[in-house]
């Protein structure tokens, strides 16, 4: 795009003129950053820099996070017990993603202005700037400072190189621990981001001791994205298939179980595995299974889905057996995903970690005649 201010004008007035001709269309690209990350356009702003941005949020969001007697009651009873700061820290992130219901509210200035520390409490919802200024007044009630952190919620990676209003959501920043945490991310164990949240620019508004600036989220977290799977399956005589699944995923894959498990109709769980095998051409019976609750962020959350495949095999034989999955998982599903040979286009991508193992006990005297070959399962598309 050619152009920009003019050196001529009317008198009192500035001019500027940008010129864009025909560009060429290209088919959609599931996947990729958002459009506007790499299709022409012109961005006008009345901020001068991103601290005129930071300063125009805390303006009115600043006296929200207000220590009042509510929020150190409050605090003080979350923490009670607990001396390590992170801990405390921990415990404040965890009852606000517990307890908070997150409701958007975009009502005039309520798209820009969140509610405050003590209307918070006392409603019991709120959107992501109320998540942000109640946790603000309960670490500041513990004397942890934090500070709320604009972002991009959506597909949007790219740097502007002006401040334009870009950003969409806000999360929080505790510098103390080098940290930034989402509360409103119902199901993100302290210390982790959700996927679309990594790596794109943000800018911390700032506060006592915290200066505002321009970072990047980062990529990796402490917390390591892995999904780990073993299945133990037991052949009988008769055919029939019968395992069990340990499943123990961290970071992202966690984060995922504990809401596909929590939106599971209690009651169901059987339905579901077993509708889920059929999806992979197992006829048969599945439940899950777990003692952990996924709503409890201060525990690991593991579940161990156990199924049943009657008639599986054609023994005593001849015969060819593809070994069954039981109940599909994250593992199971993964390579499923269909993706283009190539992209013209950026395509966000997160580090993966995924491993799964299967164990098969065949019954006494079962003669195996032959293994199929190593190989690769999946092949990597070409970004």
């Amino acid at each position: 795009m050619q152009g920009g201010k003019l050196a001529q004008a009317a008198p009192g007035q500035n001019k500027w003129v940008y010129t864009l001709h025909d560009q060429p269309a290209g088919p959609p690209e599931a996947g990729t950053a958002a459009v506007t990350d790499f299709s022409p356009r012109l961005d006008i702003t009345s901020f001068a820099n991103f601290q005129a941005v930071a300063d125009a949020y805390e303006q009115n969001a600043a006296a929200k996070s207000a220590v009042t007697p509510a929020v150190q009651k409050l605090a003080d009873q979350i923490t009670q017990g607990l001396t390590d700061p992170r801990g405390r820290a921990a415990a404040l992130y965890n009852w606000v993603s517990q307890n908070i219901r997150y409701v958007a509210i975009d009502l005039g200035y309520s798209g820009y202005v969140p509610a405050s520390a003590d209307e918070t409490i006392s409603s019991g919802y709120g959107d992501c700037k109320a998540h942000v200024a109640l946790l603000i007044a309960l670490l500041a009630a513990e004397h942890i400072p934090s500070s709320g952190v604009l972002v991009n919620g959506g597909d949007q990676f790219f740097a502007p190189q002006i401040a334009i209003p870009q950003f969409n959501h806000i999360i929080s920043y505790i510098p103390q621990f080098n940290l930034y945490v989402d509360s409103t991310a119902q199901f993100a164990v302290f210390g982790e981001l959700p996927a679309l949240e990594r790596g794109k620019l943000a800018l911390i508004l700032g506060g006592p001791g915290i200066p505002a600036k321009l970072v990047t989220l980062p990529v990796t977290l402490a917390i390591p994205d892995v999904a780990t799977a073993v299945t133990h399956e037991v052949l009988s005589a008769d055919g029939t298939i019968t395992g069990h699944t340990d499943i123990h995923n961290s970071g992202f894959y966690e984060m995922t179980d504990r809401e596909e498990y929590d939106g599971i109709t209690p009651g169901t769980t059987a339905t579901m595995a077993t509708l889920a095998m059929q999806d992979y051409g197992q006829l048969g019976s599945g439940d899950y299974s777990t003692t952990t609750d996924p709503r409890n962020l201060t525990k690991d959350f593991t579940f161990s889905p156990h199924f049943s495949l009657p008639s599986y095999a054609a023994l005593p034989g001849p015969g060819t057996m593809p070994i069954p999955l039981g109940v599909p998982t994250m593992l199971a599903m993964y390579p499923r995903h269909t993706a283009l040979p190539s992209y013209s286009q950026a395509v966000p991508c997160l580090p993966q970690d995924i491993r799964q193992q299967i164990f098969l006990s065949l019954p006494p005297h079962f003669s195996l005649k032959s293994l199929p070959e190593q190989g690769n399962l999946l092949k990597c598309p070409t970004y």
